[in-house]
């Protein structure tokens, strides 16, 4: 007798468990990836759920104990709560001080000071394949549908697209505060970025011309991340194609263009907090505090690289949080927690989103390192500080800026206005 043995993976088990049925012939995940059916060969159909999920934001942690419940903890506070639902949980989504829970039938969004009083709505289409969280608003995608809410459960818009919502993965939606980004599935050299209705603007539900922005790459594009600070118009969009490069363009810019920033990126993730951006590549971690200039590549100081030769092999970034990285290893089995070591660079581009230019200023004095002051040299000069952006240029060795600066000072000394593109 002849065997033929084909070449398999072997792994250690997570879980096992015998039970008093034949042999199993065949096993399917449900669509949203909870359930696990399996047929035996004496007619007993095994249902198995997944459990133990575990979701961090700041100092929460969320654990799903069972197939309705879920444990909270504080860990400053060392508070403990339970969560009961009347149904199986599916999706679950921790953060921007809200955790939001998808069942088989109800969505419930839950804020971290009112555990027990969720806003709830019914579902629409069935199962919820993926919800994103931004700082305004949250996404859910469902089997027929993709909408847009807010945290008391308003609908605020419904994106209608060509393929079927489920078939797309978190890499090809992103959220931000005020905008929503989705690869067209048809032709995915396009990105349709919708405006969303906010505290200072209203739009309709639907999809018009007026509200949509089309972002066209000369190959397919794979992955694509929002940026969740500032302002709509400096909305920035980051977008890795199939080639592996690493593309930013600011979404509102009349005169849009695509900048490059690295190649041979694996996953992207913007800073909930700052401008930020984080990219993996194979052994490194790079970390871009300021995107919108590559006209100097000799200027590097905005740019931090880790090594990290442990994230394994196709890693992806699940968060970014007060400097620190959580990615999820190409096994799928383990988060991963790394420090940037940007702590300060993030306190920066804080102090600079809020016009705290003395403060941004005397920390890069303090400290003396050139990564703060290569940053404070590129956004000061963006927002038009010359002074500052003269003193930072000088720390940082580029002397070419500083002389082109002077002259714009005596320019606006001379006539009482400056053109920084003159």
């Amino acid at each position: 007798m002849n065997i033929s043995l084909n070449p398999v993976l072997i792994q250690w088990p997570n879980s096992s468990l015998d039970l008093p049925v034949g042999s199993i012939y065949n096993v399917a995940w449900s669509p949203d990836g909870t359930q696990l059916a399996a047929a035996c060969a004496d007619g007993h159909v095994i249902f198995a759920h997944v459990i133990d999920r575990r979701y961090n934001w700041k100092n929460f942690s969320c654990t799903q104990t069972g197939r309705q419940v879920l444990a909270i903890k504080d860990i400053i506070t060392e508070e403990n709560d339970q969560l009961d639902y009347p149904d199986s949980v599916v999706q679950i989504a921790l953060g921007f001080d809200h955790l939001v829970v998808a069942t088989v039938k109800q969505c419930f969004i839950h804020k971290l000071t009112s555990w027990n009083t969720p806003v709830t709505f019914d579902l629409k289409d069935g199962t919820v394949g993926l919800i994103l969280l931004a700082q305004r608003c949250m996404c859910v995608v469902e089997r027929g549908r993709l909408s847009v809410y807010s945290y008391t459960g308003r609908l605020l818009a419904s994106p209608q697209f060509n393929s079927r919502a489920e078939a797309r993965g978190r890499t090809s939606i992103s959220l931000g505060p005020d905008t929503l980004a989705s690869i067209d599935q048809s032709n995915p050299t396009i990105v349709h970025i919708y405006d969303l209705p906010t505290a200072t603007y209203s739009i309709s539900r639907g999809t018009t011309d007026s509200n949509v922005t089309k972002i066209k790459h000369h190959i397919a594009v794979c992955g694509i991340a929002l940026s969740q600070t500032g302002p709509i118009n400096e909305r920035q969009i980051a977008l890795v194609d199939r080639r592996r490069d690493l593309f930013v363009a600011t979404v509102k810019d009349p005169k849009q263009k695509l900048l490059v920033l690295g190649r041979a990126v694996l996953s992207i993730m913007w800073s909930t907090e700052s401008e930020l951006l984080v990219g993996l590549k194979k052994e490194t971690i790079v970390c871009w505090a300021y995107q919108k200039n590559n006209t100097r590549p000799e200027l590097t100081t905005t740019t931090v690289s880790l090594p990290s030769s442990n994230i394994g092999h196709n890693p992806s970034i699940q968060s970014i949080e007060n400097g620190v990285a959580a990615i999820l290893r190409g096994k799928g089995s383990t988060v991963m927690h790394i420090s940037l070591g940007i702590v300060h660079v993030e306190m920066v581009l804080k102090y600079i989103a809020s016009n705290m230019w003395n403060e941004a200023v005397q920390l890069c004095r303090t400290l003396k390192d050139t990564k703060l002051w290569g940053c404070l040299a590129e956004l000061s000069l963006e927002k038009n500080q010359l002074d500052i952006a003269e003193e930072a240029f000088k720390e940082v060795h580029q002397y070419a800026e500083v002389f082109r600066i002077q002259y714009l000072k005596n320019i606006r000394n001379s006539c009482g206005k400056t053109s920084l593109t003159e």
